[in-house]
């Protein structure tokens, strides 16, 4: 299982753990720009992983706002804060 999950990471997030670059996606006509890939339930989740890439994909241009809140009601694991 350990073995899938990496497999699944590595595709997401590439190969490196010191790889910064995350998956994008774009927005057509007439909208244009950068779609958001990650809504805010799934980066509250990702903050509580103890998987190091998915907790930077979910804090990169994290709203403040809602990482505060989250914190007052859920709480974060001890070793996600490391």
């Amino acid at each position: 299982m350990e073995r899938k999950h990496k497999e699944l990471t590595d595709a997401w997030f590439g190969s490196s753990s010191q790889d910064v670059s995350y998956p994008q996606g774009f927005l057509v006509a007439p909208f244009e720009g950068e779609a958001c890939i990650y809504p805010d339930w799934i980066k509250l989740r990702m903050i509580r992983s103890i998987h190091s890439r998915l907790l930077r994909a979910a804090l990169m241009n994290a709203n403040v706002e809602h990482l505060l809140l989250f914190v007052q009601s859920f709480g974060i694991p001890p070793a996600c804060v490391t």
